[in-house]
């Protein structure tokens, strides 16, 4: 098995930990490996290095920019904001089928309602529970819950948060 793969599953598996030193001795010989500095970054951040994360993610950026831009990390209260523009554009049909989120004749509008729940990853117990440490969002009884740092590994702009969320809240 290829040592990006065995961090994967540790890190997939929770073992935060586990994934970071296995992730740091591969980096040490082989400070090329951009899927091993993203990784790197992922788990940092579930153990709550954002410094360490952060640089992770720019290592990655740098080695393969195309493939793998650097987050775009926005503050708490920006987030939400970026929520609540998400819920507008789904309550306007043509600006949702502009964007691709919804198709012609599908009402959505509804999907804006729903009530959202921002936390910033998932917890080690969710993870034990079966939740990908990647999770951007799950449904929970009626609500939404948005992982507002994932979500940001996915996107290079607010506008791609926008997009991301608005995903999240047409999901079924």
């Amino acid at each position: 098995m290829d040592v990006e793969e065995r961090v994967r599953r540790e890190y997939l598996a929770g073992r935060m930990h586990q994934a970071a030193a296995l992730a740091r001795s591969v980096l040490a010989s082989q400070p090329d490996r951009a899927e091993v500095w993203r990784l790197l970054g992922r788990v940092a951040r579930h153990l709550g290095d954002a410094a360490a994360s952060d640089a992770a993610f720019e290592r990655a950026a740098v080695l393969l920019p195309r493939q793998m831009p650097a987050p775009h990390r926005v503050t708490r209260e920006r987030f939400e904001a970026l929520v609540e523009e998400a819920r507008v554009a789904l309550r306007d049909p043509e600006a949702a089928v502009r964007r691709g989120m919804r198709r012609q004749g599908r009402d959505d509008s509804t999907a804006a309602e729903r009530l959202v729940a921002v936390r910033e990853l998932p917890t080690s117990g969710e993870i034990e529970a079966g939740v990908s440490p990647d999770c951007r969002w799950r449904r929970q009884g009626d609500r939404l819950v948005v992982y507002q740092w994932n979500v940001e590994h996915m996107a290079g702009s607010d506008q791609q948060i926008v997009r991301q969320l608005m995903r999240g809240f047409v999901s079924r």
